[in-house]
């Protein structure tokens, strides 16, 4: 998922007290910029139940190479460099609650949604409803 979806899932999983059911966050950096974040989940997931639209689930056969362990978010400036958001020992946990990763991320979806909706106008005083 895009970088900024990933910031809102996890203050969102913070909010919610539920960073302790995180595992582990991998970042992708391009041109300096950090671009997207995987979390990952446990592969016996089988992804037939659908994600919201701002997340991908990569499925099996799909890999992505795993930084090594001392590889923070703070080194490298390589164009797509793999490093670590939150490493597996910092949660003590490889991978996140699947659950709870869903309804995180489809909370944010919800949010972005309703702020994307277009609004009533509001009637003038004197003016019918």
């Amino acid at each position: 998922m895009s970088a900024h979806h990933a910031t809102a899932v996890l203050n969102k999983l913070h909010a919610y007290g539920l960073f302790s059911h995180l595992g582990a966050v991998i970042g992708q950096r391009a041109g300096g910029q950090h671009q997207r974040a995987y979390f990952l989940i446990r592969p016996d997931n089988d992804g037939t139940v659908p994600w919201p639209d701002i997340a991908t689930h990569l499925g099996h056969g799909a890999y992505l190479a795993v930084p090594a362990p001392q590889t923070p978010s703070t080194s490298g400036s390589g164009r797509a460099a793999l490093h670590w958001v939150i490493s597996p020992s910092e949660t003590r946990r490889r991978f996140t609650d699947t659950t709870v990763l869903r309804a995180a991320i489809s909370a944010v979806h919800a949010e972005q949604q309703l702020d994307a909706a277009p609004t009533m106008p509001t009637p003038l005083h004197g003016m019918p409803a």
